[in-house]
Protein backbone atom coordinates (compact mmCIF):
# COMPACT_ATOMS: atom_id res chain seq x y z
CA UNK A 1 0.00 0.00 0.00
CA UNK A 2 1.33 3.34 -0.94
CA UNK A 3 2.16 5.85 1.71
CA UNK A 4 -0.65 7.98 0.57
CA UNK A 5 -2.93 6.02 1.43
CA UNK A 6 -1.82 3.96 4.39
CA UNK A 7 -3.40 5.99 6.97
CA UNK A 8 -6.63 6.76 5.13
CA UNK A 9 -7.24 2.86 5.10
CA UNK A 10 -5.95 2.50 9.01
CA UNK A 11 -9.01 5.26 9.61
CA UNK A 12 -11.38 3.56 7.04
CA UNK A 13 -10.35 0.37 8.92
CA UNK A 14 -10.83 1.62 12.48
CA UNK A 15 -14.37 3.33 11.35
CA UNK A 16 -15.48 0.16 9.91
CA UNK A 17 -14.80 -1.48 13.54
CA UNK A 18 -15.86 1.10 15.51
CA UNK A 19 -19.64 0.81 13.22
CA UNK A 20 -19.54 -2.95 13.38
CA UNK A 21 -18.97 -3.03 17.26
CA UNK A 22 -22.11 -0.32 17.83
CA UNK A 23 -23.97 -2.88 15.95
CA UNK A 24 -23.09 -5.80 17.66
CA UNK A 25 -22.49 -4.76 21.21
CA UNK A 26 -25.14 -2.40 21.47
CA UNK A 27 -28.17 -2.63 18.67
CA UNK A 28 -28.04 -6.20 18.79
CA UNK A 29 -28.77 -6.57 22.12
CA UNK A 30 -31.13 -3.98 22.43
CA UNK A 31 -33.35 -5.41 19.61
CA UNK A 32 -32.74 -8.71 21.56
CA UNK A 33 -34.14 -7.35 24.08
CA UNK A 34 -36.83 -6.04 22.78
CA UNK A 35 -38.35 -9.31 21.39
CA UNK A 36 -40.71 -10.97 23.52
CA UNK A 37 -38.74 -14.75 22.41
CA UNK A 38 -37.33 -16.45 25.19
CA UNK A 39 -34.33 -16.60 24.17
CA UNK A 40 -34.62 -13.18 22.45
CA UNK A 41 -34.68 -13.71 18.42
CA UNK A 42 -31.44 -13.00 16.49
CA UNK A 43 -31.91 -9.76 13.73
CA UNK A 44 -32.41 -10.59 10.24
CA UNK A 45 -29.22 -9.48 9.19
CA UNK A 46 -27.19 -12.45 11.78
CA UNK A 47 -28.93 -15.24 10.56
CA UNK A 48 -25.93 -16.69 8.48
CA UNK A 49 -28.31 -19.76 7.10
CA UNK A 50 -31.62 -17.90 6.68
CA UNK A 51 -34.79 -18.05 7.84
CA UNK A 52 -37.91 -19.34 7.24
CA UNK A 53 -41.49 -17.76 6.30
CA UNK A 54 -42.68 -18.96 9.89
CA UNK A 55 -39.43 -17.59 11.56
CA UNK A 56 -39.81 -14.51 9.72
CA UNK A 57 -43.39 -14.20 11.39
CA UNK A 58 -42.60 -15.45 14.30
CA UNK A 59 -39.64 -12.85 15.03
CA UNK A 60 -41.99 -9.64 13.90
CA UNK A 61 -44.81 -10.26 15.84
CA UNK A 62 -42.41 -10.63 18.55
CA UNK A 63 -40.72 -7.45 18.53
CA UNK A 64 -42.50 -4.81 20.70
CA UNK A 65 -43.12 -1.84 19.08
CA UNK A 66 -40.47 0.43 20.29
CA UNK A 67 -38.44 -2.90 18.83
CA UNK A 68 -39.85 -2.70 15.36
CA UNK A 69 -39.13 1.04 15.29
CA UNK A 70 -35.62 0.35 16.56
CA UNK A 71 -34.87 -1.96 13.81
CA UNK A 72 -36.42 0.20 10.80
CA UNK A 73 -35.15 3.83 12.06
CA UNK A 74 -31.43 3.22 13.87
CA UNK A 75 -30.06 -0.42 13.46
CA UNK A 76 -31.73 -0.17 9.49
CA UNK A 77 -29.77 3.12 9.45
CA UNK A 78 -26.45 1.72 10.95
CA UNK A 79 -26.64 -0.90 8.23
CA UNK A 80 -26.79 1.15 5.39
CA UNK A 81 -23.16 2.52 6.02
CA UNK A 82 -21.62 -0.55 7.25
CA UNK A 83 -21.74 -2.71 3.53
CA UNK A 84 -20.32 0.21 1.78
CA UNK A 85 -17.15 0.53 5.09
CA UNK A 86 -16.73 -2.59 4.64
CA UNK A 87 -16.43 -3.21 0.93
CA UNK A 88 -13.86 -0.21 0.15
CA UNK A 89 -11.86 -2.03 2.89
CA UNK A 90 -12.13 -5.40 1.89
CA UNK A 91 -10.98 -3.91 -1.74
CA UNK A 92 -8.55 -1.83 -0.66
CA UNK A 93 -7.13 -4.26 1.95
CA UNK A 94 -7.12 -7.27 -1.30
CA UNK A 95 -5.31 -4.86 -3.77
CA UNK A 96 -2.51 -4.07 -1.03
CA UNK A 97 -2.01 -7.67 0.07
CA UNK A 98 -1.98 -8.41 -4.11
CA UNK A 99 0.48 -5.48 -4.93
CA UNK A 100 2.73 -6.34 -7.84
CA UNK A 101 0.32 -9.51 -8.81
CA UNK A 102 -1.94 -9.43 -11.90
CA UNK A 103 -4.82 -7.19 -12.18
CA UNK A 104 -7.46 -10.02 -12.99
CA UNK A 105 -6.65 -11.06 -9.48
CA UNK A 106 -7.39 -7.86 -8.01
CA UNK A 107 -10.15 -7.20 -9.85
CA UNK A 108 -11.70 -10.85 -9.09
CA UNK A 109 -11.55 -10.08 -5.56
CA UNK A 110 -12.99 -6.40 -5.72
CA UNK A 111 -15.32 -8.36 -7.57
CA UNK A 112 -16.26 -10.62 -4.50
CA UNK A 113 -16.02 -7.60 -2.50
CA UNK A 114 -18.81 -5.95 -4.24
CA UNK A 115 -20.52 -9.24 -4.38
CA UNK A 116 -20.92 -8.97 -0.50
CA UNK A 117 -22.03 -5.46 -0.49
CA UNK A 118 -24.26 -5.41 -2.97
CA UNK A 119 -26.26 -8.62 -1.28
CA UNK A 120 -25.82 -6.56 1.82
CA UNK A 121 -27.69 -4.09 0.07
CA UNK A 122 -30.21 -6.00 -1.01
CA UNK A 123 -31.09 -7.62 1.72
CA UNK A 124 -31.88 -4.14 3.68
CA UNK A 125 -34.20 -3.41 1.62
CA UNK A 126 -35.71 -6.76 1.69
CA UNK A 127 -35.43 -7.04 5.19
CA UNK A 128 -36.85 -3.01 5.43
CA UNK A 129 -40.17 -3.91 3.48
CA UNK A 130 -40.74 -7.09 5.52
CA UNK A 131 -40.35 -4.69 8.81
CA UNK A 132 -42.84 -2.16 7.18
CA UNK A 133 -45.62 -4.04 5.44
CA UNK A 134 -48.70 -2.79 5.62
CA UNK A 135 -50.87 -5.04 8.40
CA UNK A 136 -50.00 -7.82 10.24
CA UNK A 137 -47.18 -10.40 10.63
CA UNK A 138 -49.53 -13.01 9.27
CA UNK A 139 -50.27 -11.21 6.29
CA UNK A 140 -45.98 -11.19 5.06
CA UNK A 141 -45.35 -12.37 1.94
CA UNK A 142 -43.67 -15.54 1.55
CA UNK A 143 -41.77 -14.75 -1.46
CA UNK A 144 -40.59 -11.27 0.08
CA UNK A 145 -39.31 -13.39 3.28
CA UNK A 146 -38.00 -16.11 0.66
CA UNK A 147 -36.07 -13.20 -1.44
CA UNK A 148 -34.66 -11.61 1.94
CA UNK A 149 -33.55 -15.27 2.96
CA UNK A 150 -31.63 -15.96 -0.16
CA UNK A 151 -29.69 -12.17 -0.09
CA UNK A 152 -28.87 -12.85 3.60
CA UNK A 153 -27.27 -16.20 2.77
CA UNK A 154 -25.65 -14.65 -0.42
CA UNK A 155 -24.41 -11.94 1.38
CA UNK A 156 -22.06 -14.25 4.37
CA UNK A 157 -21.21 -16.54 1.14
CA UNK A 158 -19.60 -13.69 -0.24
CA UNK A 159 -18.52 -12.14 2.76
CA UNK A 160 -16.69 -15.63 3.94
CA UNK A 161 -15.26 -16.00 0.43
CA UNK A 162 -12.93 -12.04 0.16
CA UNK A 163 -12.76 -12.66 3.88
CA UNK A 164 -11.24 -16.36 3.10
CA UNK A 165 -9.27 -14.95 0.48
CA UNK A 166 -7.63 -12.03 2.88
CA UNK A 167 -6.53 -14.11 4.90
CA UNK A 168 -4.77 -16.76 2.66
CA UNK A 169 -3.51 -13.72 1.01
CA UNK A 170 -2.47 -12.15 4.56
CA UNK A 171 -0.37 -15.65 5.65
CA UNK A 172 0.96 -16.24 2.23
CA UNK A 173 2.63 -12.43 2.69
CA UNK A 174 3.67 -13.49 5.89
CA UNK A 175 5.42 -16.57 5.14
CA UNK A 176 7.21 -14.81 1.41
CA UNK A 177 8.78 -12.25 4.60
CA UNK A 178 9.86 -14.84 7.10
CA UNK A 179 11.66 -17.07 4.10
CA UNK A 180 13.21 -13.50 3.19
CA UNK A 181 14.30 -12.99 6.33
CA UNK A 182 15.99 -16.75 6.94
CA UNK A 183 17.90 -16.35 3.70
Amino acid sequence: MKRAWRKPFWLLLALTVLLYATMALWAAPKLIGASRMVPGGLPFDLRMFGYSHAEAQDYIMSLTPGGQAFYVDTLMRLDSVFPALLTVVLIAGGWWLLAGKAMVLKVALAVIALGYGLFDYLENAAVYRMMTTDGEAEALPAALVATASQYTVLKFFFLDAVLTAIIVLAVARLIARWQRGRA
